[in-house]
């Protein structure tokens, strides 16, 4: 999912006030007009003189520390004191140093520093905003601190974006990115707009960060601002899971349709699985961003603008997945949005020009059995198990859909690693519940 509304919290106020102010007018109008009917029928003359309540002086709402009370009419809700339990071992409050809305992305100096900061045990939840998506970012804060996290690396688009979250009723910590700003082609593939559904600088430098910081030895995790924590994940991340360095969210069933709201990376050897996709994923945009002679075109000599076209960044990175997992190039979703839509020329491009894989087996993940542990069980904030599939229950061993990352043309950094592949997991439907978006049964309660 990567929709971010586009309202923002000073205009949800400004609406509120106006809706308000008129109510209140009208409401005014009312008792006005009740009253006048009520003098005029009246034969007491000394009758007492009325008082509207809507005229008596009220006291302010707080303000938000550091903000104006203006922005939220009623005042604010802090974010929540979680119980004492909540995180368990992988408890992060109070254990993170503050940003000073600094550019994080500035330098790998710069992004390293601000993981340090950020970080516990070498964990760290990557979340991205803009202005018009401060609120959701906010809810998102306030959701992992009711599972006890404050691990988080929240990035804005501007500086004012972070300076709203610092600023406001919630203190959020965050920084900044200049990922990208500037950059000449955004206009050529219309691409500059930051405060809509289609963020694309933002889009891409999740990304980058994720890439940097899965080669400074983290384990980054990836959320839109709109994803839910609904129990701890980290037991069974770190258990049952602990074999996958990479893990993402099945949406269709089949391994080239991966949604990007949730990515995980750890344990990652740089030049080889999880690294290598991040990696090869950075690069191909750039190699589109910048092409030369001048920008792609398509099949009418237009170029490929647009930023859930040919650079969509869930395009290429299920390319490069395809990729990893045939063990040779596929550009099978960005290349399509080069052919024309029309009497099945991207099939026919698809199978027959570029001969790529069509078959149900071929497109299908691998299964596997893997062992569940009783203490792996993820718990919400007040210590309750989520359900499971009956099977996981009955056996202790639940059944995982995997790939193995196979990276044509990998260069490990570190020769003396294992040749053996490292694994992507598409994430069971009971792991990311809660939105027809995900692949399986949606009836079970998911961690995420």
């Amino acid at each position: 999912s990567d929709t971010v509304p586009k309202v923002s919290l000073a205009s949800l106020a400004a609406e509120a006030a106006v809706n308000s102010a008129a109510d209140k007018a009208k409401a005014k109008a009312a008792r006005d007009a009740k009253a006048a009917a009520a003098a005029s029928s009246s034969t007491s003359p000394s009758a007492a003189p009325r008082v509207d309540p809507e005229e008596t002086p009220r006291p302010p709402p707080p303000p938000w520390p550091g903000g104006s009370a203006a922005l939220e009419p009623g005042g604010f809700v802090p974010l929540p004191d979680p119980p004492e339990t909540a995180g368990g071992e992988w408890r992060s409050l109070g254990k993170c140093a503050p940003l000073a809305n600094e550019d994080v992305t500035r330098s790998d100096a710069a992004l390293r520093a601000a993981a340090e900061k950020r970080s516990f045990r070498k964990e760290i939840i990557v979340m991205v905003a803009n202005a018009g998506g401060a609120h959701l970012a906010a809810n998102a804060v306030a959701n992992l601190r009711g599972m006890g996290f404050e691990h988080y690396l929240l990035l804005g688009n501007r500086r004012e974006t972070c300076e709203q979250l610092r600023n406001g009723p919630w203190g959020i910590q965050c920084g900044h990115t200049s990922f990208l700003e500037n950059h000449p082609r955004l206009a050529t593939y219309q691409l500059e707009d930051e405060e809509h559904a289609t963020p694309f600088r933002l889009w891409w430098a999740r990304f980058h960060v994720l890439e940097r910081l899965s080669a400074f030895g983290f384990n980054p995790m990836y959320i839109d601002t709109d994803v839910s924590f609904r129990a701890n994940p980290y037991p069974l991340l770190k258990g049952a899971f602990a074999k996958y360095s990479l893990i993402g969210q099945d949406e269709t069933g089949h391994i080239n349709g991966v949604n990007i709201g949730f990515v995980y990376a750890q344990n990652a050897n740089v030049g080889r699985g999880a690294h290598w996709v991040l990696n090869e994923t950075m690069a191909r945009m750039f190699a589109i961003l910048e092409h030369e002679p001048g920008p792609v075109k398509r099949w009418d000599g237009k170029v490929a603008a647009g930023a859930k076209e040919h650079l969509w960044d869930q395009h290429i990175y299920n390319d490069v997945l395809e990729s990893a997992f045939f063990g040779r190039e596929m550009r099978r979703r960005s290349g399509q949005r080069l052919i024309e839509e029309n009497d099945g020329a991207r099939r026919t491009w698809e199978k027959e020009t570029m001969g790529y894989p069509m078959d149900e087996k071929s497109m299908s993940w691998d299964t596997a059995q893997v062992e569940l542990r009783a203490e792996e069980v993820p718990r919400t904030a007040t210590g309750a198990a989520m359900k499971l599939p009956p099977d996981a229950r009955g056996r202790g061993s639940i059944v995982a859909r995997e790939k193995p990352l196979v990276c044509y043309g990998a260069t490990p950094q570190n020769t003396s690693v294992s040749s053996t592949p490292e694994y992507f997991l598409a994430a069971p439907p009971w792991f990311i519940g809660g939105w027809s978006g995900v692949a399986g049964d949606e009836g079970l309660q998911g961690v995420l």
